[in-house]
């Protein structure tokens, strides 16, 4: 194996009819550590699993630049400079998850085999986090003049609270209470246009189900209503290409790895995926086919375990992060709105501007990372467990990916 599990914290044993099972790893509970195939089966990638560490912390320092702009801080950091235009490059976090996601929800699909149980998979790994920052902030809000729902009436609190809880926002344009929460209304519509196309997948030669001709009817019309609505998503939203780039990403993955087409060298990329990273960032404004194709490239470096920027996500922080990313992600901007006020009124909390904004970022950059920890281990492993099958509780516990965004097969 060219992954490093002679490492005595990585033993691996064969459990569920011949998949790899990992114990002692650091993706434990819920969190999604992504997937390698190796001979013909799917274990862990610290790699993928670093790579949502990295995206979470590129969309936390955007929004702590953001905060620093808006905040009536004095200091800042010129968004047209170099500094400035580094920061905004978080925006790519985003894009990141989505070829993650894109690669793991088909690999999850696979393993499944049930649309129904994926669905259901996908409903318990989303809700339970999302839940306790969405109800803060409808309670909490109207009383400390969170934007998203101060001044509201009770019918339209009410409104935005059933949309915000759908996930709506962002697929549609409604208000949105949590800012991060629209890249989650594109991944619900990611997830019911995937377990659309699994249902539309033909049944087994010589089984009955579906092949009848009023059977291939209805797939023929659901098929042509999946085309219509993929391509709407699509052309409202061409972010959404990232999760194809991810899904085909998976594709070739599984075809290389079947057809033994193996690089000796780990570092033989050398650092190919850097740079593509860095062109995703350069070229997205500019062209979005150039972006997927940097996106592409670079992913496929991660996923392979191959060159530097996967040797660099396999470090540790970035293992911690890629454990809380999600938590992060859904947390960082409500605990930046209590220490923007407090540090950006007037006089801020010490004197000195430059070491009253030093202070605001460690305090948000703090907190976030505390708060994301409680809820890692408070919500999503402790209590979404109580809402999963024995089975795949066993697979969870022994680091098997059935996590925030997709279960790998």
């Amino acid at each position: 194996m060219h992954l490093r599990w002679r490492d005595p914290r990585w033993r691996v044993g064969l459990v569920c009819g011949g998949l790899p099972r990992i114990r002692g790893s650091r993706a434990t509970g819920l969190d999604p550590p992504g997937g390698l195939w190796e001979k013909g089966r799917m274990v862990h990638n610290p790699s993928i699993h670093g790579l949502r560490g990295l995206a979470a912390a590129m969309v936390v320092a955007l929004h702590l630049h953001g905060a620093v702009l808006s905040g009536g801080f004095s200091v800042r950091v010129e968004p047209d400079g170099l500094a400035g235009r580094v920061l905004s490059a978080g925006h790519r976090g985003v894009e990141l998850f989505f070829l993650i996601s894109g690669y793991l929800i088909v690999a999850s699909l696979v393993r499944h085999r049930s649309v129904p149980r994926f669905l259901y998979h996908r409903a318990v790994r989303i809700y339970p986090a999302f839940l306790v920052p969405h109800l803060l902030i409808f309670a909490v809000g109207p009383w400390v003049g969170y934007r998203a729902v101060a001044g509201l009436d009770g019918g339209a609190w009410l409104g935005r609270f059933v949309s915000n809880l759908l996930l709506l926002p962002g697929f549609f344009a409604l208000p949105i209470a949590n800012i991060v929460a629209w890249t989650l209304s594109l991944e619900l519509a990611f997830y019911l246009l995937a377990a659309w196309a699994a249902v539309l997948v033909p049944a087994p030669r010589g089984s009955a189900r579906g092949n009848s001709r009023t059977g291939q009817v209805v797939r023929a019309v659901m098929g042509l209503g999946w085309l219509l609505a993929a391509g709407t998503a699509l052309y409202w939203h061409p972010r959404m290409w990232f999760f194809v780039a991810g899904a085909a990403a998976y594709e070739m993955d599984r075809r290389w790895r079947r057809d033994a087409k193996e690089t000796a060298n780990a570092d033989a990329h050398g650092g190919t995926g850097i740079l593509a990273l860095v062109g995703l960032c350069v070229v997205f404004d500019r062209s979005l086919a150039a972006a997927l194709a940097c996106g592409l490239v670079g992913f496929l470096t991660v996923v392979r375990q191959r060159g530097l920027l996967a040797r660099f996500l396999r470090t540790r922080p970035l293992q911690y992060l890629g454990d809380i990313s999600y938590s992060l992600y859904l947390w960082h901007a409500v605990v930046l709105f209590p220490l923007k006020r407090l540090f950006g009124r007037p006089g801020g909390v010490v004197t000195n501007e430059l070491l009253n904004v030093g202070l605001f970022l460690v305090a948000a950059t703090a907190g976030s990372i505390v708060v994301a920890h409680l809820s890692y281990h408070g919500v999503e492993q402790r209590f979404t467990n109580r809402f999963l099958r024995k089975d795949d509780l066993r697979e969870v516990r022994a680091g098997l990916p059935l996590q925030t965004l997709g279960r790998a097969a």
